[in-house]
């Protein structure tokens, strides 16, 4: 059976928020050498989400998460193209700039046994959105969830 593709709830778009409010799209689970990714979420519509991150350290150097858009034409994430997004561009050297792919890492040294945090991750103009999560360094490896609210940017 096809994965549906999840969609932010109404709540947690819009004015204050409770972690109630929020949308699970990886469970927490142990992380992995290998890039695991989550739930997709739709995301047409908004211009941000936020990533609400559950952390547990384990011995590993660092937590790199990567951020993949797509296009769904039957509402799952069967048959959906991913490509990745957060794109940076490097300042020029002699005349050359290049274009990276940008990874959000933890570092584990900087967090605490049980942590966590929100990064705010900008979607407007994307229409289906994932997250690829992986581990570097030594095992054993900690858990990470991650959550997701969203939200439109008001112009006042």
């Amino acid at each position: 059976m096809p994965t549906p593709i999840l969609n932010v709830p109404r709540a947690a778009i819009s004015g204050p928020r409770t972690a109630s409010e929020a949308l699970s799209i990886r469970a927490v689970a142990t992380l992995t050498g290998s890039y695991v990714y989550t739930s997709a979420v739709r995301v047409l519509g908004l211009d941000f989400l936020n990533l609400i991150l559950d952390y547990v350290k384990g011995s590993e150097t660092s937590v790199q998460i990567i951020g993949q858009c797509g296009v769904s034409s039957d509402g799952t994430e069967e048959g959906t193209t991913w490509k990745g997004f957060w794109v940076t561009q490097a300042v020029a050297t002699n005349g050359i700039s290049e274009v990276t792919k940008h990874i959000l890492q933890l570092t584990a040294a900087s967090f605490s046994a049980e942590d966590g945090g929100e990064v705010p991750v900008t979607v407007k103009a994307k229409q289906v959105v994932r997250f690829g999560v992986k581990a570097t360094g030594s095992t054993p490896y900690g858990t990470l969830g991650i959550s997701v609210t969203g939200g439109v940017a008001v112009v006042t």
